[in-house]
Parts: C-alpha cells; structure tokens; sequence
C-alpha cells in the first residue's frame, strides 16, 4: 500500500538512495527512487519505487549515501515512483553483481529455476 513502512532487511552501508539515472537518461523512464544497501562485499539489496509516505510519487528517502543502517531501520516509504501504474516495492537482492532468489533468505523459502 502507498506509505508502507520500509525497513532495511539487514544491517550494512548505503551506496545508492535516489533517482536511477539511468532508467531516465537510457531507458526514457519516469524517474525511479531507489536504495541500495551493502551488506557484505558481495551482497547488495536493491529497494525501488521508494515513495514520501503521503503522495506516492514523490520520493522521500529516510537514509544518504555513505550512511550505515541497522536492520529494521526504516528506509524509506512504498510509492510509485518510475514506469509503475500503482505503489509497490521491488525487492532485489545481488549477490557478486548477479541478481539472486531473495525467498531462499526468508523462513521456509524456497526458489524456482531462473
């Protein structure tokens, strides 16, 4: 739902909290928020589609770059930011720059071939 609470799955430092360049420059998207957070060397969680909590276009970032955040602390809020038709959050995690099933983190989870 827009303005859902977001907090960081584990604790680590913030490379990236604001617009993919990229998405807007290469890909001619509507800006999209994001937050990327190191949390080892080799294991980054991607967040995207960050929102302000109240209009969920607007991005509002509760962490900057360079900043180290514990798990459970909140991050940022559910939006609509980029080439969306509604508030949602998408969830990634890389491990040595390959995105990889984020289930197989989570109780009981399991993964399907991709």
């Amino acid at each position: 739902a827009p303005g859902t609470p977001l907090y960081a799955a584990a604790s680590g430092k913030v490379m990236i909290a604001g617009i993919c360049s990229y998405c807007v420059v290469w890909k001619g998207m509507r800006p999209l928020a994001w937050i990327w957070i190191a949390h080892t060397k080799s294991m980054v969680s991607i967040y995207g589609h960050i929102g302000d909590g109240k209009v969920s276009s607007q991005p509002k970032w509760r962490v900057k770059a360079g900043e180290y955040v514990a798990a459970g602390q909140l991050i940022g809020f559910v939006g609509s930011t980029g080439n969306v038709t509604g508030p949602h959050l998408h969830l990634s995690l890389l491990q040595n720059g390959k995105y990889v099933c984020i289930q197989k983190y989570l109780p009981g989870g399991a993964c399907s071939a991709y």
